[in-house]
């Protein structure tokens, strides 16, 4: 359960860094100076690589990330069983 919750904030995290990068360079493109085009579209494409980034370490680290995930479901556990006795 723990794996799932942690799991579905990490793919919003990622989500939420490509579709600020996807709204900055729609925003960017309406900018009126050359210069703030440029910054615009650098910070768009910045957070749009963070995101795909966070995506590709997901995987590399998916095993760890459930066995740290099923510790804690154990701890928590444990902790809720002593806490009714």
């Amino acid at each position: 359960m723990l794996y799932e919750i942690v799991w579905i904030l990490y793919v919003m995290g990622i989500i939420l860094f490509v579709g600020i990068g996807v709204f900055g360079l729609i925003l960017s493109l309406s900018a009126r100076f050359p210069k703030m085009k440029v910054i615009g579209i650098i910070f768009s494409l910045l957070s749009i690589c963070i995101g795909i980034y966070f995506a590709t370490r997901w995987e590399a680290e998916k095993k760890e990330i459930q066995e740290i995930t099923i510790r804690l479901e154990e701890v928590i556990k444990k902790s809720m069983s002593q806490q009714r006795k």
